[in-house]
């Protein structure tokens, strides 16, 4: 009887190891999750032995569940890995709460040697694969703990041949002031580089006065340096409405002044080494039917003068879609429906944006969709409002609590008293920067957007088409998805 209870004690350790793909303790349970559905009521399983498609240059995410099935605290010290053809980088995942109640993962942290996993509780992890070359690789994931106890993970990553490519232009309207990110300009700007933001807008405030732009190009360089062949398109946000009066553009005084004001922003533009071709006029933001007849009289003085450069407008109704035909790049909230023909348009190159209020309440899946939507309308770009807009959302003596050079709390962990009005994708403690998951999710659906690409060469434009829309309404699973994804790599 002894013997068989010892066989049947066997059975079920080895059980219990191989569906959690861990090898060595078997009071430490471990979980793989899909990120995008980041409340924990409603994470997506998958199984670790299921290889993770990646693009070649690409990547792709996991998150890791660890629970504690143990008697005693598990203090966290070292997390490895042995994968051959992916560098892999893994993140503390907090539990911390919407602005609803509901548990959630969403600030990323890279530090996670202090995690203290507690008897009967568990623990998060963003695991980030990036390739480096194809193939099949397999490979542990091994989280170490301060009593010789670890859990090792195994999995396996499919890299493909089909290389990872930025098809989508990328604008969050960052500005490197606001107060979330103010002093963080330098890792602000690879933030964004590694999240494939390609479009810099310059708020109105940095750039001259137009009435007196020759002493004030000054402030324009120091705003613009660091920024050199980081982004493709410069936006110039005059913002007439409210910086400069209506009434003033297309003055006589005006014209002369924004002759003058327009040497100036050249000359600082080439100060700083940057190519003048990449900037674009933006002066109205989500123009009103008046305001878009002044844009056009706009457009046509400039072209009237031999001035060519390229306008920008953002539309947030549908009063400004005549502007189709005079404004070379048009950002279309996403909640304006568009014409069948914008997609026919030669000349026009359409974006798409949303905003997202109280965004810590907003799935990640709900910015993930951002290029399956852009697929979908033919649109070439995506955008969010905002990168780090929280202003208004802190008072103003907490909003010096997190960004204070020894700051004890994460501005995630600081009540904020108007949670309508956060919008930022990012989170700070101190000096540090921390990303989201809804922040990765934008910089992933740019690598979908690659897979509708691939998956269209493959079938056609009416099934691609079929794709995004049922991955826009649900009907297909992100874990289906995954497993497409994989397959059009393989094929």
């Amino acid at each position: 009887m002894k013997y068989y209870k010892f066989v049947l004690f066997l059975l079920l350790v080895f059980s219990v190891s191989w569906s959690c793909g861990q090898t060595s303790t078997t009071n430490i349970e471990v979980n793989f999750y899909l990120p995008w559905r980041n409340n924990l009521n409603s994470l997506v399983k998958v199984a670790a032995k299921e290889e993770i498609p990646i693009l070649n240059n690409g990547k792709n995410y996991r998150i890791v569940e660890v629970k504690n099935r143990r008697d005693h605290d598990l203090k966290l010290s070292e997390i490895t890995n042995n994968f051959s053809n992916v560098a892999v980088k893994c993140f503390y995942l907090p539990v911390i709460k919407s602005y609803k109640g509901n548990q959630i993962l969403d600030v990323v942290i890279p530090d996670y040697e202090n995690v203290v996993i507690k008897k009967g509780e568990s623990s998060y992890f963003l695991i980030e694969f990036k390739a480096q070359k194809s193939g099949i690789g397999n490979g542990n994931i091994l989280f170490k703990f301060n009593n010789n106890e670890n859990v090792k993970l195994a999995t396996s990553v499919f890299v493909g041949n089909t290389q990872f490519s930025h098809q989508l232009n990328v604008n969050v309207w960052c500005y490197f002031d606001y107060d979330l990110i103010k002093g963080l300009k330098t890792k602000v700007i690879t933030d964004l580089e590694d999240h494939g933001v390609n479009v810099l807008v310059i708020p109105p405030y940095k750039l001259p006065n137009i009435r007196n732009s020759a002493s004030e190009g000054n402030q324009l360089v120091n705003y613009l340096t660091g920024t050199k062949n980081k982004f493709d398109h410069y936006l110039l946000f005059l913002n007439y409405r409210t910086y400069n009066n209506s009434s003033f553009v297309l003055s006589k005084q005006w014209e002369t002044n924004f002759q003058n004001w327009l040497l100036t922003v050249k000359g600082a533009f080439e100060k700083c080494g940057i190519d003048f071709n990449k900037v674009m006029l933006y002066p109205y933001d989500e123009p009103t039917r008046d305001e878009c007849n002044k844009l056009i009289a706009l457009k046509s003085w400039c072209k009237a003068h031999n001035i060519n450069i390229p306008f920008y407008s953002t539309v947030g109704n549908s009063n400004a879609l005549n502007l189709e035909e005079n404004i070379q790049t048009l950002q279309v909230n996403t909640k304006v429906k568009l014409p069948n023909s914008f997609k026919k348009m030669q000349n026009v190159d359409i974006w798409e944006y949303e905003i997202k209020a109280q965004s810590r309440d907003v799935p990640a899946l709900n910015y993930l969709n951002f290029s399956w939507r852009a697929f979908r309308d033919g649109a070439t770009g995506i955008g969010i409002w905002n990168y780090a807009d929280v202003k208004k959302s802190y008072p103003s003596n907490s909003l010096n609590t997190f960004s204070a050079l020894k700051s004890t709390q994460g501005s995630w962990q600081v009540r904020q008293t108007d949670v309508s009005r956060d919008y930022s994708c990012v989170y700070r403690k101190g000096d540090n920067l921390y990303s989201s998951i809804r922040w990765e999710a934008i910089s992933m659906t740019q690598q979908d957007y690659n897979f509708l690409l691939l998956y269209q060469r493959l079938y056609g434009e009416q099934k691609a088409l079929g794709l995004a829309q049922g991955l826009i309404n649900g009907s297909i699973s992100l874990a289906n998805w995954e497993r497409q994804k994989l397959f059009l790599l393989k094929r």
